[in-house]
């Protein structure tokens, strides 16, 4: 039984921005949206464009009937839902009668017969014929394989070096559509546990894919999604015994797995295998046979890479290689040392008890701060902390790391040494000014009853930063000294926008007059930017002051102003339209 769909016209606002749903409103008034159809708790239309379309809109609702997602097939990507997708939903709110209640498309295909199907087919190549790519796909089945992927293979070639293929097969649709396709094939193969078949197809998404360009694939989202869906499709495969006990299942698995991480780190760890646990996968399910094979290809790509961070990924992969293939630790430590591997050499020795030599180590070999933070945070899980401390006040003398403060401020509370908190959080105060960091800083202080003598010359050193002097003054409700930092600082406060908000906000029932003059000049400047967004900003501003007009008894004073903005702008209908939603 279908569900009752829960959808509001503020939900769709929140959904959407300003610009686009106000685009939506005026498409459904215009008669835009037509082919209304509801499929259980899917809503689809289409919505007819100002340049382009009719696009294609698609609305899912989950069991409960709460909006999942949506989807449109305009090349819209700048947030929140497209105007076609706002005015097929304030469609349905509209009259969801209008909307023909149809069953499911696999209702109604398995109440085809096969001759009615093969003729829906033809007609759809007729209408299509860019489809006809998809018939020649091996599907699942009671045969088990190998199947023939070239079909698979020729698909992704054609998306790929398409020139439209941003565009291909529909508009929105681009070469991350067509591989999850191809990728949910392959997952229908591994339900019918033809593993074989499954892994062949993911193989070759692999291989078209990784022979691309990193320009043709960077900046479809989509593929790099599906990308991993491929990754991911591997990986389960490997976790079933039938696929990891076959020599050459797992092979093809775990080679397919290995190109794809070395293609990532040779594109400069782009991140495209992030999520997906390749390494230890590959690790997990490598046996000895496998090992030396491996480590070849590992050591031919470290020889065609040049470039520190590369060098090092490949390493420590030969490293776990070479821990799993149960090398003898001095041997590998050695080899370690001689690659320079000093982050993994640390690691080693902290495994075999040797303290006192990582400690050197660090000290001699991991000097930069972000070296040292790993190390110390190391050395103090395996009970070196008053080492790691000492380390890490050494490497702040000279650079102040704000990782490692924070690190550093931790031990400290946890060692209820707040003398050492109050030290270091003077110094982050000059460093890198902040409200939390005064509240820390005061807190710290007042535990050792160092707070009314630190306080002045802590204030004299945020005079420096009048923003952050500002909020202090706020959190602290001096409010007449928030305002004269405000005001003597004004022409040289870069960005007073937001501050100046920031102390009308506060301070508006307190020194109303004050956060008046700011608002309405605000407000000004809001309706002077001619933009829907900028009109809400203002319609906002201006609700805070009839607000603060109320409290003072001065009505009349509010409607007076309120008249006049409304004619001095009556030629701004979008303005006019927020003051009205605002209830102005």
């Amino acid at each position: 039984m279908n569900a009752t769909l829960k959808i509001t016209s503020e939900q769709i606002r929140q959904r959407a921005t300003a610009k686009s749903f106000t685009g939506g409103e005026s498409y459904l008034r215009s008669g835009a949206v037509y082919d209304k159809v509801r499929r259980e708790n899917q809503l689809a239309a289409r919505c007819r464009g100002s340049s382009g379309g009719p696009y294609r809109v698609q609305a899912l609702f989950n069991a409960q009937g709460n909006l999942q997602t949506t989807s449109c097939s305009c090349p819209y990507d700048y947030g929140g839902d497209c105007k076609h997708i706002v005015a097929v939903l304030l469609a349905y709110i509209d009259s969801p009668a209008a909307f023909e209640v149809r069953g499911s498309i696999e209702d109604t295909l398995i109440e085809r017969s096969k001759e009615e199907l093969v003729g829906l087919i033809k007609e759809m190549l007729q209408r299509a014929p860019e489809l006809e790519i998809l018939v020649n796909r091996p599907m699942p089945g009671q045969r088990r394989g190998p199947i023939d992927v070239s079909s698979y293979r020729a698909e992704l070639r054609e998306v790929i070096s398409s020139e439209d293929r941003w565009d291909y097969y529909d508009e929105g649709d681009g070469i991350g559509s067509v591989v999850s396709s191809i990728c949910k094939t392959a997952s229908e193969f591994t339900e019918h546990e033809d593993w074989e078949s499954a892994l062949a197809i993911y193989e070759v998404i692999l291989q078209e894919s990784l022979e691309a360009s990193y320009d043709e694939l960077a900046y479809d989202d989509d593929f790099w999604e599906a990308f991993n869906e491929v990754l991911e499709g591997i990986v389960d495969a490997l976790a079933h015994a039938e696929v990891s006990a076959d020599d050459r299942l797992r092979k093809t698995a775990l080679f397919a797995l290995l190109n794809a991480e070395i293609w990532d780190i040779n594109m400069g760890g782009v991140g495209t295998t992030d999520g997906v646990e390749i390494v230890e996968t590959i690790l997990q399910y490598a046996r000895a046979d496998d090992i030396e094979k491996i480590r070849k290809v590992v050591e031919h790509s470290r020889s065609q890479k040049s470039g520190k961070w590369a060098s090092e990924y490949f390493n420590n992969l030969l490293l776990n290689l070479n821990v799993v293939d149960g090398a003898d630790p001095e041997t590998v430590l050695d080899w370690m040392l001689e690659q320079e591997m000093y982050r993994a050499v640390l690691g080693k020795l902290m495994e075999l008890g040797r303290h006192d030599e990582a400690i050197k180590l660090v000290e001699d070999h991991l000097t930069q701060p972000y070296e040292r933070l790993e190390a110390v945070k190391l050395l103090s899980t395996q009970g070196q902390t008053e080492a790691a401390i000492r380390l890490a006040e050494d490497t702040l003398k000279r650079d102040f790391y704000h990782g490692l403060v924070d690190w550093l401020l931790d031990q400290y509370q946890q060692r209820g040494d707040q003398k050492s908190r109050v030290r270091l959080l003077q110094r982050r105060l000059q460093e890198r000014p902040s409200l939390d960091t005064y509240q820390a800083l005061k807190q710290a202080a007042q535990a050792v009853d160092r707070w009314e003598q630190l306080r002045p010359e802590t204030i004299q050193l945020l005079s420096r930063d009048t923003a952050t002097l500002i909020r202090v003054y706020l959190s602290e409700q001096e409010w007449d000294a928030a305002w004269q930092a405000l005001e003597s600082s004004s022409k040289n406060l870069y960005g007073t926008y937001g501050i100046e908000l920031e102390v009308a906000d506060a301070t508006r029932f307190t020194r109303p007059h004050k956060a008046l003059d700011v608002y309405l000049r605000q407000a000004r400047f809001n309706i002077d930017q001619r933009s829907r967004d900028n009109y809400q900003q203002a319609a906002h501003q201006l609700a805070n002051m009839k607000e603060i007009y109320l409290q003072l008894g001065e009505a009349a004073e509010w409607e007076k102003l309120i008249a006049s903005i409304k004619t001095d702008f009556k030629r701004l209908p979008a303005l006019q339209d927020e003051l009205r939603r605002a209830k102005l």
